[in-house]
């Protein structure tokens, strides 16, 4: 394969996963308000950031003890925005979750529409390039993705398994023992167990999306074998 076949393979790749990011954030643009839509960035996202500038200040221009407090409180708002999400997005989200309760396969049928769509327009791209490949790509992907899979369980292995409690309970525990010597590691899981929570959550959906891809390079394959003609041998 050369380096420009090799290149345009996988820029076919970037280019699908950037187009089904934008059919979801279409679709959930149409389905929710910007409060909701946004939530991450405002409940989440900025809180811990706040947080962590806090801590910064604290370690390097000896801060107060009350700059250490709003710091901690920044951060326990995070972790507490991150726990009840889940509920206030089936709150949001009632009247689908009703339908879904009475029609369970709509909701998964939406769901596979959009990537169906995406499919169907990286399928013919892919048909363009030779078998082999092809045949080379699905080998790259599959490896890929096992790779990936064993380096994410040994960052955020344990973190998956227990979720936020550790890293909350540290940050309460770093909270009601500021005056005191405490050791470092404490605040270092306070706010390490967040980023280790939303990388691990964000890489399983990039896992599912490369293992997608690896079938669909895989169908091509197939296709592009059962299309070829098979040779016969020589007259008897």
């Amino acid at each position: 394969m050369s380096p420009i076949e090799r290149k345009r393979l996988f820029r076919l790749l970037r280019a699908a996963s950037r187009f089904e990011s934008q059919l979801k954030k279409r679709a959930n643009k149409q389905e929710h308000g910007y409060l909701f839509r946004n939530y991450h960035w405002w409940f989440q996202l900025i809180p811990f950031s706040g947080a962590v500038l806090v801590a910064i200040l604290r370690k390097f221009f000896d801060a107060s003890e009350s700059v250490a407090i709003v710091g901690l409180i920044l951060l326990l708002l995070s972790y507490i925005a991150t726990l009840v999400q889940p509920f206030i997005h089936a709150w949001v989200n009632r009247r689908v979750l009703v339908a879904a309760a009475k029609y369970p396969m709509s909701l998964i049928l939406e769901n596979a529409n959009i990537t169906a769509h995406v499919d169907s327009r990286l399928l013919p791209r892919l048909l363009q390039s030779p078998v082999e490949h092809l045949e080379l790509l699905h080998i790259e992907l599959k490896a890929e993705r096992d790779f990936f899979e064993r380096r994410l369980s040994l960052v955020v292995g344990a973190i998956e398994k227990v979720g936020l409690a550790p890293g909350l309970l540290a940050a309460g525990i770093s909270l009601s023992n500021l005056k005191s010597d405490q050791p470092e590691w404490v605040t270092a899981l306070a706010y390490a167990t967040p980023v280790l929570y939303v990388f691990g959550a964000a890489a399983h959906f990039l896992l599912m999306r490369l293992d997608r891809f690896s079938k669909l390079t895989e169908l091509a394959v197939a296709r592009k074998k059962s299309l070829t003609p098979r040779s016969t041998g020589p007259a008897a």
